[in-house]
């Protein structure tokens, strides 16, 4: 289930069980498998990588990150809002999402049109073949980085799960045939 790059794989292993082999397998598909992360693109996008940042976080982690661009709970600055979800409320919080980061030369494209725009042309089929949610089709807050499998369940039901502890060996027993 290795990816060849350990911060990757670190993240995978943060994720739930459920998830891992998918994320890596999606991970390793998106870099073709062939060297370090390297996705073969035709022309312009050639010699693109991909990486697997920010897997789990706890709900202190993800308040941290709500906070950005806001005073309480009003924005103040748009531009530095990275998520409109506050600790539980998010599928990180449940080890069911990751971050990915394209990177093009040994650079990280911070540029956020031009990544989900990548995201979108080359590497999206790819991500939904694997079962995953892309956090560019959101409508409320659109987050190219972000991929998740939410298997039916809103971030409420798993808020819930929690609640009553429905864990086993420390992960929210999730039930791959929800139909909520």
């Amino acid at each position: 289930m290795s990816t060849r790059h350990k911060t990757t794989d670190e993240e995978i292993a943060s994720l739930h069980p459920k998830i891992r082999r998918q994320a890596a397998n999606c991970i390793n598909e998106l870099n073709n498998s062939q060297s370090r992360y390297r996705v073969q693109i035709s022309n312009k996008w050639k010699n693109k990588e991909i990486e697997s940042h920010g897997g789990y976080r706890s709900n202190s982690e993800q308040n941290n990150l709500y906070k950005k661009g806001r005073k309480g709970d009003t924005v103040i600055n748009k531009k530095a809002v990275v998520t409109n979800a506050k600790g539980g409320k998010s599928y990180h919080n449940h080890g069911l999402a990751f971050d990915i980061s394209v990177i093009e030369n040994g650079e990280y494209i911070k540029d956020g049109d031009k990544n989900k725009q990548i995201i979108e042309k080359y590497f999206l089929k790819t991500i939904k073949k694997h079962g995953f949610e892309w956090g560019g089709e959101f409508k409320d807050f659109c987050d190219p980085p972000h991929i998740q499998k939410s298997f039916n369940y809103d971030t409420d039901d798993l808020i819930e799960m929690d609640k009553n502890n429905e864990k086993l060996n420390g992960y929210l027993q999730i039930d791959e045939n929800n139909k909520k």
